[in-house]
């Protein structure tokens, strides 16, 4: 095998029109990739014999494996094995093993076969069946010949691509290539922005001779590297070491997990007072698993008057400074903490939008507090003035928890 390259061709107009989304690709891309190999194109096709023209084009380009999902059910539409067959010049035979196979699924469901079903005994001569225990349309294996790629279709639904894959094609591609030991890591940066970030570790990358990229999302960066196990670790060490005041989770885990996960570990307990946040950071921390272990209480006070009746706020401390003032969040966080017996509290008040609300600060402009047990207590002014709504709300759950984590893991606030 020269270099592990795949191609994937999806088919079904619904991908096409927006009405399915197509998380096979994406779905394959991270399960080859595990594996050594690299999707270098992905193709999507209507229903039909469109899937023609795509394989045609795709083996032109002489990949190492073609993957083919889609179109291989029992209605009229369903022609990919049809197709496939006349692209690589081979005949469809019928297969008696695949009718009883067939059959019997029918049978043990309880349900009568129709007779449109038998179009799923038909394959390309030389190829071999796969087993499909999710659904009736077996799977298909072209082997490699003559110049030809190994070709595998699938089942277009995806609890039927997945065991096919994992079942069946993984164990055959184990067999028959020399794959590389491969690793795929990702570091997730919280608080990042991708430029700024880049700027401090490309030239570590750059010049490890590793694949890597950089994905950004609100509030945070991923880094992704591939390459042989040993060598993936120690450059992402040596990321990870240039930017000692980031937070930082591994392998796609979320804020939020880290966040529990680091509670957890330093035995710390969480309670949240929440404003214009509305219990926005409650539920990033709730959706995690196991956070009972260190979240017992929160409290929603989205008026002046919850913010004085639930946490005890001095109403002259609001009539002073302003509901969206350090000191009022300070107070917050320091009475929420008091209230709950926890260990560490965050507190935020702002203007969400979409209009200020009456003497008060500008939309966009949120004050966030932390306060520990142990006597510390730390405020951080935000401004998004030109976010919406939910964005401005979001990111301000978002630094709400890397300062927790911060405080957990003893970092520089």
């Amino acid at each position: 095998m020269r270099k592990g390259q795949v191609e994937l061709i999806t088919t079904g107009t619904e991908l096409l029109l927006g009405a399915v989304v197509n998380t096979n690709a994406s779905w394959l891309g991270q399960k080859l990739t595990n594996l050594g190999l690299r999707v270098t194109l992905q193709t999507t096709v209507p229903d039909g014999d469109a899937i023609s023209d795509a394989l045609t084009d795709s083996m032109s380009r002489h990949p190492d494996i073609i993957i083919i999902s889609g179109g291989l059910g029992p209605t009229s539409d369903d022609v990919t094995r049809e197709c496939v067959a006349q692209v690589c010049g081979l005949k469809l035979e019928y297969r008696e093993d695949a009718e009883l196979d067939l059959r019997q699924r029918f049978h043990d469901m309880g349900k009568v076969m129709t007779d449109n079903n038998l179009r799923q005994t038909y394959a390309p001569e030389s190829s071999q069946l796969l087993k499909n225990e999710k659904g009736t349309a077996p799977g298909i294996w072209i082997p490699a010949n003559d110049g030809r790629p190994h070709i595998f279709l699938v089942p277009g639904p995806p609890r039927e691509l997945y065991w096919v894959y994992e079942q069946e094609i993984v164990p055959i591609l184990q067999r028959v290539l020399s794959l590389p030991e491969m690793a795929v890591s990702t570091f997730t940066f919280f608080g990042a922005s991708e430029s700024s970030l880049a700027e401090r570790v490309d030239g570590v990358l750059s010049s490890s001779g590793l694949e890597y990229g950089y994905c950004a999302r609100i509030g945070e960066v991923d880094v992704r590297v591939v390459g042989p196990r040993q060598q993936v670790d120690e450059v992402l060490a040596e990321v990870k070491s240039l930017l000692p005041d980031f937070v930082c989770a591994q392998n796609h885990e979320t804020l939020a997990e880290y966040t529990v996960n680091i509670l957890e570990s330093n035995k710390l307990v969480l309670t949240t007072a929440e404003s214009c946040t509305g219990g926005m950071i409650a539920t990033r921390i709730t959706d995690v698993p196991g956070s009972s272990a260190v979240f017992k209480y929160g409290f929603v006070t989205y008026s002046n008057e919850a913010k004085v009746d639930m946490l005890g706020v001095d109403r002259q401390l609001i009539d002073s400074f302003g509901v969206v003032s350090e000191p009022v969040v300070i107070t917050m966080a320091q009475c929420a903490l008091n209230k709950s017996g926890a260990n560490i509290a965050v507190a935020v008040t702002g203007e969400a939008g979409p209009l200020a609300s009456p003497d008060s600060q500008p939309v966009g402009t949120v004050w966030v507090a932390w306060a520990m047990s142990n006597g510390k207590t730390y405020a951080k002014c935000l401004h998004y003035p030109k976010l919406s709504r939910g964005d401005i709300r979001y990111r301000v759950s978002q630094e709400a928890l890397i300062g927790i984590c911060k405080l957990a893991n003893g970092m520089n606030f």
